[in-house]
């Protein structure tokens, strides 16, 4: 079976530069969600390569030929296998030889299963979806090994099961991104109302600081005449009385 690609999820579209306008940092909610996008697409890529390198002709020989066996008379490898219709279409059960190469096909798939399983820890949501096809997919396995099934049967339900899982983790990753982009709005709200309350403070600072220093700094005025001195107080008026005393005249002021 070929690698199971699905497309990962995709914000900072929305919310990116709303953010950038306040801050040039990422909000807390983003570096997570950045990281929850990093992980899972390693895991994507992780689990690519491992099952390619089951085909890769380098692998194990017996492993290879089973894989190779299952992959042309079992079970379709991907949607577009070319003879995905004709196995689904058919009525045969699994021959002793089918049988053997499916068990060692499975028992090779459990490294590549497990990638899933380690790396989206994290992404817990994600990481059940794989999960749930895991466990359906067994349960067809065990079917078709006990013969209850025909292989037709069995790659009809294969198909159902990966568009189960398709749907599942659509579905799954969508309820993440619109949790994610609610907390990011609500984190870039919030530096929005902080930059506003600073950039008051700031202005209100600076209005008080031009006010402080209009008070401290006076222009020099434009040269006066400096007055003339008030005029000494009018003196009242004297009398003065003046008589003959023998040949001397004497006056007396008051």
């Amino acid at each position: 079976m070929k690698a199971f690609y699905i497309g990962t999820l995709s914000l900072f579209v929305l919310t990116g530069c709303a953010q950038n306008q306040y801050n040039t940092r990422m909000t807390p909610t983003q570096i997570q969600y950045q990281a929850s996008i990093n992980t899972v697409q390693g895991a994507q890529k992780a689990v690519g390569a491992c099952l390619d390198n089951l085909r890769n002709p380098t692998a194990n020989p017996e492993t290879l030929n089973a894989v190779n066996l299952v992959d042309k008379e079992v079970l379709f490898a991907a949607d577009s296998s070319p003879n995905k219709v004709s196995l689904m279409a058919s009525q045969s059960k699994i021959t002793d030889v089918q049988k053997n190469a499916l068990l060692q096909y499975v028992q090779a798939l459990i490294p590549c299963r497990n990638i899933y399983k380690r790396d989206l820890q994290s992404v817990p949501t994600l990481s059940a979806t794989f999960e749930n096809y895991y466990r359906d997919i067994d349960i067809v396995y065990a079917k078709l090994l006990s013969k209850q099934i025909n292989i037709g049967e069995a790659n009809q339900e294969k198909a159902k099961l990966l568009n189960k899982l398709q749907t599942e983790y659509s579905a799954a990753a969508q309820n993440l991104e619109s949790r994610y982009v609610q907390q990011i709005n609500q984190e870039i709200q919030a530096a929005q109302a902080d930059w506003a309350q600073r950039r008051a403070i700031a202005s209100q600072y600076l209005m008080n600081q031009q006010q402080i220093n209009s008070r401290q700094y006076q222009a020099p005025t434009p040269y006066q005449m400096q007055p003339l001195p008030a005029p000494a107080p009018i003196q009242p008026p004297t009398n003065t009385n003046c008589r003959m005393i023998g040949n001397t005249l004497n006056c007396t002021t008051y």
